[in-house]
């Protein structure tokens, strides 16, 4: 038998150039994966869908060595490659089943671009991180058939069980929303897995046997094997009591089989029936059904009236419970139960019992007594004497710092509630502070880690990240849920506002679009007519107006929506006076300012329209210095603090009062200098900083500043100027430096606005409405 030479191998190759084929193909190969690799990230591509690049890359590779071998590319064209001895004539010509041959392999390389192309379309978006060691995700329990009244226990059973879990200090576990966002789509644990971040996947199914409950748990893990499956029943004594809670048997189950095999302290026993009752309560309480809650906690303290969680609980349900009376008297009402709450928690934590639960609870009520007394504060502090402003201002501030207090202490005995990240850095902002707010935004992130799919959270995350000149960080965040089956509404919102605050109007529009395409049932009236005015603002006028054409009829579609529309046509003055006439004629300051703080705004702002500055200003410093609410906002966001200074210093000096605006100028540079020098990028934030050093005559700090908001895509300006009764630029016009940031904002506008034109052109207007007009009639 002969053998074959691998020094002939090697000579025939080089003869037949398949190692220039091959260099030229690797080379071809590594350009394409770096682009790949590239744009990628800017297409929205997920970074795992490289590997199917790679893949590719590797199934072409043996069509080209094949290639290589028989054939040459020529500048005569594609040639078969002469064998070995035969007479040096020049190109050798294809034959007829050459050319079959080369359309084979053609049809064969086509087939592996397209598969590799619909792989890489259909790749989705890595939610985490690989897997941290030891890291579970519970989800809904289902329960057995014809049990369907026991549906709540089933959702609340898992929380149980998440509680117990996340105690052991060995596992990781995710909290519930981001589990119960993934509940009966169909996903098989593989995926739910990789979606999540997590080694394993607790699956049961609760069913009732007599009077007691029954579990019947699986772990699986990520490759979709069971690692358990056991049976658990409840333990009932003589009493009618719980002995062993069956949630308490199933995390001990799940934790011994990944290797916690530490017991923990046997729960209180408890009545059965109110053990129940209290764990519908609870999930009623989470969907935000306080009447129904309401009901089932107090059958729960009828079978036990000193079961201390249902005491808490009912405390917290009452919080939530709508009334009858006027604004300030349900917050009024709503403070004294906070009060009442706060006794009973206390009471429960002076008993020495350690519970991340009973934390949690009383940062949580320390938390809304914060909010409930300034929110009083905004709407009662005008008729409040200085002294006493300031004493309820202290008041709040002492419960944000309880809360913070409970709150860490509620995260450091692991409690599972993602509401105690949120709470906590809330709670931090509040207490002000550039330093604080960068806190919370750790905060958020830390609880990012514990329910990655949390919609509130991601929008907090994104937020931060967007105001601190991660824009495009703070976007893709949001864009994840887009794997998702379903978008929470929040998302599509909060996509939406970052795009619009940020000035990334082809992107806002192109949500937009997309919203009426896939989820036409989220799309709001309020914003669609936002929506026609930034098309407006844009000079898209005739775009705006056929959409308007087809909205202003629809059920559902308010007056002051078309007012606002109408600010930016030929029929403005018409639509102020309209509007003052409905909003304002007959009012006091008073009953204006009683409306609340938005509306109050939005009746200034058309007040100094019409050009009635001197109600405007009056109106005005009633909202800034005879209320709680600078001092509120000043700890959240002092861009939102510095907004009304910067509209009153406006009115001042329209009415003649400049004097008046020096120091409100100088705090408003305090607040928003500080901004800055904590990290902030905001694009509004910087040219409000712009303007403030402006109206002061700070030419050079003024221009300098205006650059840096321009380079972070500040484009309001521009579109609003319009509004503007006063101008802090208008020493600056001739400015060539002004000027050519001017210029920037207007050709960038320019530019979105004609991409706009052409993204809606491609579209029906009635074709992209018909969903919402089929629910108008």
């Amino acid at each position: 038998m002969n053998r074959i030479n691998p020094r002939w191998i090697f000579l025939e190759l080089r003869r037949r150039r398949v190692f220039n084929t091959v260099a030229i193909y690797i080379v071809g190969a590594w350009v394409t994966l770096q682009v790949a690799d590239l744009a990628f990230p800017g297409l929205k591509v997920p970074e795992s869908a490289i590997r199917h690049v790679w893949m590719g890359a590797f199934l072409l590779f043996p069509l080209v060595l094949i290639f290589g071998w028989r054939y040459d590319i020529s500048t005569g064209g594609i040639r078969l490659t002469p064998s070995a001895g035969a007479p040096a004539t020049g190109d050798t010509p294809l034959r007829r089943q050459d050319h079959w041959f080369i359309g084979a392999m053609s049809i064969a390389a086509l087939a592996v671009i397209a598969v590799m192309l619909v792989r890489i379309s259909g790749a989705e978006p890595d939610i985490l991180r690989a897997p941290p060691e030891n890291s579970i995700a519970v989800m809904p329990f289902e329960v057995c058939e014809g049990q369907d009244v026991d549906k709540k226990l089933g959702l609340q059973l898992p929380q149980e069980v998440i509680n117990r879990l996340s105690e052991r200090g060995n596992l990781k576990v995710i909290a519930r929303t981001s589990t119960y966002s993934l509940a009966g789509v169909g996903w098989s644990t593989p995926r739910i897995s990789r979606q999540l971040g997590v080694e394993y996947v607790l699956s049961g199914e609760v069913c009732r046997d007599g009077e007691d409950l029954a579990i019947t748990a699986e772990l699986r893990d990520k490759d979709d094997f069971i690692v358990k499956r056991e049976h658990y029943r409840q333990v009932v004594n003589r009493f009618d009591q719980i002995e062993l809670r069956v949630a308490s048997q199933v995390a001990d189950g799940v934790a011994a089989e990944l290797g916690d095999v530490v017991q923990l302290a046997p729960d209180a026993p408890v009545n059965r029936l109110a053990y129940e009752q209290a764990l519908i309560a609870k999930e009623l309480y989470i969907n935000e059904d306080y009447d129904q809650a309401l009901l089932a906690i107090d059958r729960a303290l009828n079978n036990q009236p000193d079961f201390a969680g249902a005491l808490i609980l009912r405390a917290c349900i009452l919080r939530y419970l709508p009334s009858d009376n006027t604004e300030t008297s349900k917050l009024e009402n709503s403070i004294r139960m906070g009060k009442e709450a706060l006794v009973l928690i206390n009471q429960q934590l002076e008993s020495g019992k350690i519970s991340g639960y009973l934390q949690f609870v009383a940062g949580e009520i320390n938390h809304e007594l914060g909010h409930l007394k300034n929110a009083w504060l905004e709407r009662q502090g005008n008729t409040l004497d200085e002294h006493q402003v300031e004493a309820y201002k202290e008041a709040s501030v002492a419960n944000f710092r309880q809360a913070e207090r409970h709150l860490r202490s509620s995260i450091a005995l692991k409690y599972p509630d993602t509401y105690a990240y949120t709470y906590l850095a809330d709670t931090l902002e509040h207490l002000g502070g550039g330093q604080r707010r960068n806190e919370a935004v750790e905060v958020y992130e830390r609880g990012l880690e514990l329910d990655p799919l949390h919609p509130r959270l991601n929008v907090w995350v994104a937020q931060s990240w967007s105001d601190r000149g991660r824009y495009r960080q703070g976007i893709e965040l949001l864009e994840r849920f887009k794997a998702l089956p379903a978008v929470p509404e929040r998302i599509w919102r909060y996509l939406e506002l970052i795009n619009l605050r940020h000035a990334y109007l082809i992107e806002y529009c192109e949500l937009e679009i997309e919203i009426l395409l896939k989820a036409p049932g989220e799309t709001s009236l309020a914003h669609l007519f936002q929506f026609l005015t930034v098309l407006q603002q844009l000079g898209l006028q005739e775009e705006a107006d056929e959409w308007h054409n087809r909205l202003k009829n629809m059920n559902g579609v308010q007056d002051w929506m078309s007012w606002w529309y109408l600010l930016y046509t030929d029929q403005r003055d018409q639509a102020i006076e309209k509007w003052l006439n409905t909003e304002v004629a007959d009012k006091s300051d008073e009953e204006i300012l009683d409306n609340g703080t938005n509306r109050t705004r939005e009746v200034i702002s058309l007040l100094a329209l019409s050009g009635d500055y001197e109600r405007a200003t009056r109106l005005l410093e009633s909202l800034w210095l005879g209320t709680g609410f600078a001092g509120t906002l000043a700890a959240i966001s002092p861009e939102k603090v510095a907004e009304v200074p910067m509209e009153l210093v406006e009115l001042y000096h329209q009415t003649g009062r400049s004097d008046d605006a020096i120091p409100l100028l100088e705090e408003a540079t305090r607040y928003l200098q500080a901004e800055y020098d904590m990290g902030i990028r905001h694009p509004q934030t910087l040219y409000l900083l712009a303007e403030a050093y402006a109206y002061q005559a700070h030419d050079e700090a003024a221009l300098d500043m205006l650059k840096k908001a321009v380079d972070y895509h500040a484009r309001w300006p521009v579109m609003d100027a319009d509004d503007r009764f006063y101008s802090p630029w208008d020493r600056l016009r001739d400015d060539p430096r002004f000027i050519r940031q001017w210029s920037r904002m207007e050709a960038d506008l320019e530019q979105q606005a004609e991409s706009i034109r052409s993204i809606l052109a491609q579209y029906g207007v009635d074709e992209l409405l018909a969903p919402l007009m089929s629910e108008s009639h």
